[in-house]
C-alpha cells in the first residue's frame, strides 16, 4: 500500500492551516497593539538577593510598591524544609 500520496496531502493541509493561523495570529496581534500599545521590556536595574540558605530563584512580582521574590531551598541534609527555616 502507497502511503505517500496521503502523507503530501496531509503535509499541503497543515502547511494550508499553518499559513492560515498564522496570519490569524498577526491580525490579533496588530488589533492587540492598537488597544494596548507596545511597551518595549528593558533593564531598570540589576541587583544580588543573598538568603540565610542555599535557593534557586523561581519567580518575581511586583505587589504594590514591593516585589515579592519567590524562591526554592535547598538546606543541606535535611529531609523537609519547615516554614521556619525560610522564615
Amino acid at each position: 500500500m502507497d502511503l505517500s500520496g496521503s502523507l503530501d496531502l496531509l503535509r499541503k493541509r497543515l502547511a494550508g492551516l499553518a499559513g492560515t493561523l498564522r496570519e490569524r495570529s498577526e491580525t490579533l496581534n496588530q488589533q492587540r497593539l492598537a488597544v494596548y500599545g507596545r511597551v518595549e521590556p528593558r533593564l531598570a536595574a540589576r541587583l544580588s538577593a543573598r538568603t540565610e540558605h542555599n535557593c534557586l530563584a523561581r519567580d518575581l512580582v511586583r505587589v504594590g510598591d514591593c516585589l515579592l521574590f519567590g524562591y526554592n531551598v535547598h538546606i543541606g541534609l535535611k529531609q523537609q524544609t519547615q516554614v521556619e527555616d525560610v522564615f
